[in-house]
């Protein structure tokens, strides 16, 4: 006496909203074809003080702390000695400024004479600045351009200046 009619689910069963786990990802054995190396990244739109464009599509898929500690890698390259060290301490400077909770100190103008003549002049501390929460703001006129911090993300303020630290232990 079977039923030949299949039960209907019960309304009360209502599908997991999480879907399964896909068993593709975990390790495989390596097979016999050679590995396919994945393709390079796509290039990086600069904006021509040397900030990063702001779309995300532009930074490929590196995430701010990846990009800070690249920006850190390339400044820790730079030389002379002395070129690295006076930006390397400009940059600390803006920084530990840029924690605090005065608005004046998360603006800094890109025609400050200290700046320039320091840290402004290198691509990596500006793509620093950038990766940290700076962002370029037009003035009315050329000269009042600046940089703004916009992300409040302590983390990322810390990373910078350790970062900075660990180049010459400045």
């Amino acid at each position: 006496p079977e039923d030949p009619q299949p039960r209907p689910e019960s309304p009360r069963r209502r599908p997991d909203p999480l879907p399964a786990p896909e068993f593709s990802t975990l390790r495989q054995a390596p097979s016999a074809t050679a590995a396919v190396p994945p393709p390079p990244p796509p290039p990086q739109a600069v904006h021509p003080t040397g900030l990063a464009s702001s779309g995300d599509e532009a930074r490929g898929t590196a995430t701010r702390e990846d990009r800070v500690l690249a920006a850190a890698a390339r400044l820790r390259a730079l030389a002379p000695a002395t070129a690295r060290r006076e930006a390397c301490e400009t940059l600390l400077t803006i920084l530990d400024n840029a924690g605090q909770s005065d608005p004046k100190f998360k603006r800094l103008r890109l025609a400050n004479k200290r700046f320039l003549r320091t840290a402004g002049k290198f691509a990596a501390a500006l793509d620093l600045l950038a990766a940290v929460g700076f962002e370029r703001q037009a003035g009315a006129v050329p000269a009042d351009d600046a940089l703004v911090l916009t992300r409040d993300d302590p983390g990322l303020l810390w990373l910078g200046r350790s970062a900075i630290r660990d180049i010459d232990d400045t």
